[in-house]
């Protein structure tokens, strides 16, 4: 995982990154999350990556875009889904083998695949199409998934052709 790569490749806003009070993110979680979520979200901010993938926030004043109200809304979301009939091929009972940490523009949902929960820093990224019940992996982290897809490198079948843009970006949301 490497934050460094992305900023290469996609330069932070110029802004003073936030310190967030991890613990209290974590504890109101219930589990610890991958070190390079927190960098990108203190870096970045709140905001878009290549005009399409949203990254929740801790602590958001949006709720479609507070990482906690989306793992909530999400989890409830996967097991009516279940409860009707769709098959989810991850556990959703506490503690959840997903938890959600963005969306794109289409509704598409992304996931940690959290596999070991004592190394979040080991959790791979799944897109979860919005309209069927398919699931795509991806073999990183966050920093590295964000890196491949806005380079063209990696792929998904829910992502539009014209994506990622000439000269993905990042931009902040405007309050």
């Amino acid at each position: 995982m490497s934050v460094k790569r992305l900023a290469q490749a996609i330069p932070p806003p110029n802004r003073e990154s936030e310190v967030r009070d991890w613990r209290g993110v974590e504890s109101e979680l219930g589990r610890r999350l991958p070190d390079d979520y927190k960098e990108i979200t203190e870096r970045y901010g709140p905001g878009v990556f290549g005009d399409f993938l949203h990254i929740y926030q801790p602590d958001s004043p949006w709720p479609q875009l507070d990482l906690a109200q989306q793992v909530e809304d999400e989890l409830t979301a996967l097991k009516e889904l279940a409860a009707a009939g769709e098959e989810i091929p991850y556990k959703l009972d506490r503690p959840a083998e997903i938890v959600t940490f963005g969306r794109d523009e289409n509704g598409d949902s992304l996931f940690w695949h959290c596999r070991d929960m004592e190394s979040p820093n080991n959790w791979t990224v799944l897109v979860k199409d919005a309209r069927a019940p398919d699931w795509f992996p991806f073999g990183g982290g966050l920093s590295d998934f964000l890196t491949a897809v806005l380079a063209g490198r990696t792929r998904f079948p829910v992502f539009p052709a014209d994506f990622p843009p000439i000269r993905p970006g990042f931009a902040t949301y405007v309050i």
